[in-house]
């Protein structure tokens, strides 16, 4: 069973960002979705990530700690450049 949850802003871009619960091994997980497959992550020592992996799409970043998760995407425009610039796509109501 895996729970997600979108970020969206206005109530009608969805950011392309997305956090969930894998109630099988209590990890949560935060995927990016990135502009270009050629976006790398840069790690940054306070990300806390258990481990994350890389493809053309997206970057998901697994985390032991909700309150970690929670952290990096508040924190991911500041401390990660490299996803400044990210897709979004209009929600369809």
């Amino acid at each position: 069973i895996f729970t997600t949850l979108s970020l969206t802003i206005y109530d009608q871009v969805e950011l392309m960002l997305f956090l969930g619960k894998d109630d099988n091994n209590s990890d949560y997980e935060v995927r990016v979705y990135k502009s270009k497959p050629t976006d790398k992550y840069i790690p940054n020592k306070c990300d806390n990530v258990k481990h994350y992996e890389e493809n053309d799409e997206f970057d998901t970043f697994i985390f032991e700690q909700f309150y970690d998760a929670r952290q990096f995407l508040y924190t991911l425009y500041d401390r990660h450049t490299e996803y400044r610039v990210r897709p979004a796509q209009p929600i369809n109501i």
